[in-house]
């Protein structure tokens, strides 16, 4: 419910109520979605390669830090690519004359009207920055302090990137779009998206966005949390909300203004609300715990009418965590820099907050689901180190092994065939101890990239899984190397059956099921 009157939105879910400021943020200025002039600027710009490739090979690629985006050895030959990447993806003046022949059919008054630059003597400065991401191009702000500015392609915008499912949808959700980054690669397999932000500098970067990429199924709408999407059910869900536990509401990306680490609950709840039958949301969040990350956030998921995913990728202690979400003040001001921190900690100390996860949690609406809850399967997994390239696959297989443990199908594991997955190593070390090598614990880990996800086997274990197939039964396979090694049936079943549950929690191994 949103009370503009009052400058509040207040949100009811699972019986708790949370209060949040309605901000209404200055405005800076606005670009301009002229689909022709955006459409003739992205054409010239594929065909200059300035692309992610183009830029890596000319070794000019900007960043990851949103706030470091100049740099001092940027190819300067005159060519088009090397002063459009000086303008637009590292935010560098240029001078005129260059500028002027850098763009082909468009003209300097046509990027002023555009607003993405601005003429000052000489020189043309860039008002925004432009850059490639996975096929498209993205605009967002120059890094700045003020209150209401959009960032692009940051590593939590790319994190929820990967953790997003990929598959056909009908309707898709983009919950605090920012620039519209999640909504434009929700375009690519949903037919229609629906994209939110309180800001609405976002929601003007968002439209701009979306037309300089070609895109006609995104619909931006400007208002707070799912006010806008009220009574509104969707396949796919993707929100990065302003998750920060911070006693500040500064920035409108970062700041939601609800204590402790209440935003994260509430969107949490409100995507599982907002979820049609079947359909799966991932939200990013901040978490806090005093030691077990799953026990304090298995609460929010579990009368949702969804199952769920947890993903927990780090913790991290109070001093880190302020300092990791100041770092643009570090640039500018030490000063204030060191200030906020301490402020930051207080705060931390005040509330009892000794320790904040990083994660993700990935919800299924149940189908049958009653809007009033209800509860479904739990998996909380943690993750040696944050997402690399697209989950999408990994996930899914994720949510067909909770089904399958969870199903009547798993209460005798020994009575199906399974197989490993691709793309997965095993790591093992033999250590000499006394004249003897000693086996180390097998660790399955994921190749390359994926979810970072590890399972640490008994090494007598081992032999058994690497002769599963998709021909013979669990319980072939165990009789067999009893018999080889001369022991127990009963001790081989005990060895393997609790690795073979933790292969197929974790993706490396999936089941063979031919019946019910």
């Amino acid at each position: 419910m949103i009370d503009q009157a009052h400058g509040r939105v207040t949100t009811r879910r699972g019986g708790e109520r949370y209060t949040a400021p309605f901000v209404t943020p200055h405005s800076l200025n606005a670009p301009s979605a002229d689909r022709a002039r955006l459409v003739s600027l992205a054409e010239h710009l594929t065909a200059i390669g300035f692309t992610e490739d183009g830029l890596r090979t000319s070794g000019s690629s900007p960043a990851r830090d949103p706030w470091s985006f100049a740099s001092g050895d940027l190819a300067a030959d005159g060519s088009p690519l090397s002063v459009i990447t000086r303008l637009f993806a590292h935010g560098v003046a240029v001078e005129r004359p260059l500028a002027e022949a850098a763009f082909g059919t468009l003209s300097i008054a046509d990027l002023e009207d555009l607003g993405l630059i601005a003429r000052a003597d000489h020189l043309v400065r860039p008002l925004r920055l432009i850059r490639p991401y996975q096929g498209l191009f993205i605009g967002s702000d120059l890094p700045g302090s003020q209150t209401e500015i959009v960032l692009g392609a940051v590593p939590a915008s790319e994190t929820l990137a990967r953790l997003t499912i990929r598959k056909s949808a009908a309707r898709a959700l983009d919950l605090g779009t920012g620039c519209g980054l999640q909504a434009l690669l929700l375009a690519r397999h949903a037919s229609r998206v629906t994209a939110i932000d309180i800001n609405p500098h976002a929601t003007e970067l968002a439209s701009f966005n979306a037309a300089l990429n070609s895109l006609d199924n995104i619909d931006v709408r400007e208002g707070s949390w799912f006010g806008p999407v009220d009574g509104e059910r969707f396949d796919i869900i993707a929100c990065n909300p302003p998750y920060v536990i911070s006693p500040d509401n500064q920035f409108t990306y970062r700041d939601g203004g609800l204590a402790r680490d209440h935003v994260s609950r509430m969107v949490i709840g409100e995507s599982a609300a907002h979820l049609a039958e079947g359909g799966l949301a991932t939200v990013l969040c901040n978490w806090i715990h005093d030691g077990d990350w799953a026990a304090a956030i298995r609460p929010w998921v579990e009368q949702t009418g969804c199952d769920a995913l947890i993903l927990h990728y780090a913790t991290v202690d109070p001093v880190s965590y302020a300092t990791r979400w100041n770092m643009e003040l570090r640039a500018r001001d030490r000063q204030a820099f060191e200030t906020t921190v301490q402020r930051w900690v207080d705060y931390f100390v005040r509330e009892r907050i000794e320790k904040i996860a990083f994660g993700g949690v990935i919800l299924r609406r149940r189908a049958g689901a009653a809007d009033s809850g209800g509860g479904g399967w739990v998996r909380a997994l943690h993750m040696s180190q944050g997402p690399e390239g697209s989950c999408s696959d990994q996930i899914l297989r994720l949510f067909d092994a909770a089904d399958f443990l969870e199903s009547p199908r798993s209460r005798d594991l020994f009575d199906h065939a399974y197989a490993l997955v691709d793309r997965h190593r095993i790591d093992q070390t033999l250590s000499y101890t006394g004249g003897q090598y000693s086996v180390a614990p097998a660790i399955f880990r994921s190749v390359p990239g994926g979810l970072g996800l590890e399972a640490t086997i008994d090494a007598r274990a081992l032999e058994v899984v690497l002769e599963c197939n998709r021909n013979r039964r669990l319980r072939d396979l165990v009789e067999s190397t009893a018999h080889d090694r001369g022991v127990p049936v009963s001790e081989v079943t005990a060895l393997v059956g609790d690795t073979v549950r933790q292969l197929v929690e974790k993706g490396f191994m999936v089941p063979v099921v031919t019946g019910n």
